[in-house]
């Protein structure tokens, strides 16, 4: 759960998945198969840099939501703009890649510049372009830094905090070992 005014981030190997305020998520399953969450209100904006092993999932109000491609995603839950006589929409936003939304009988892909609203008894489905938010531009400004990694030549995208090693030290190469990475600040009791 955020806050008014919070935000958050869970890095899990190439998935950064970034919740906005007043957002509540819970983690449903996280192993070595398949992460699952599960999305009751607020905004998730997800970067996917490659596809997990077994997939992310987000369960929402309305249905599940899956990836199919990697990219960047958000996710809205309790949509404004598809609420009305109780219904809490879900809009699911795709400014890269591919999403899949299954509801009890109907399935839905949101492609690539693309944003669906879903809402309605059964689930109804109204699509726009997707537009970017402040929050949005704030994960954006979050990724760039891992879009010019120097430690994607040694570590893989799979390892969960590989985007720190660049802000806090340098790759060199050492004769008897190859890259070593070193850190920038070293104290005493590193």
């Amino acid at each position: 759960w955020t806050e008014a005014g919070a935000r958050a981030e869970i890095q899990i190997g190439p998935a950064d998945v970034r919740l906005n305020e007043l957002t509540e998520l819970d983690v449903a399953r996280l192993d070595d198969r398949i992460q699952q969450f599960a999305l009751t209100q607020g905004t998730l904006n997800i970067q996917l840099d490659e596809m997990p092993a077994g997939g992310l999932h987000i369960d929402t109000p309305r249905g599940a939501i899956s990836f199919t491609q990697p990219g960047r995603f958000r996710i809205d839950v309790g949509d404004a703009s598809a609420a009305g006589n109780g219904d809490e929409g879900v809009r699911v936003t795709v400014f890269e890649g591919e999403a899949r939304f299954e509801a009890s009988q109907s399935a839905h892909v949101v492609k690539s510049g693309e944003s669906a609203v879903l809402a309605g008894e059964p689930t109804q489905v109204a699509l726009s372009a997707a537009q970017s938010t402040p929050f949005d531009a704030w994960a954006l400004n979050r990724d760039r830094p891992i879009s010019t990694s120097k430690t994607l030549a040694h570590v893989s995208p799979q390892m969960t905090g590989y985007q720190d090693f660049d802000a806090h030290g340098t790759w060199e190469r050492a004769p008897d070992y190859g890259p070593v990475w070193y850190p920038r600040v070293a104290v005493d009791d590193w």
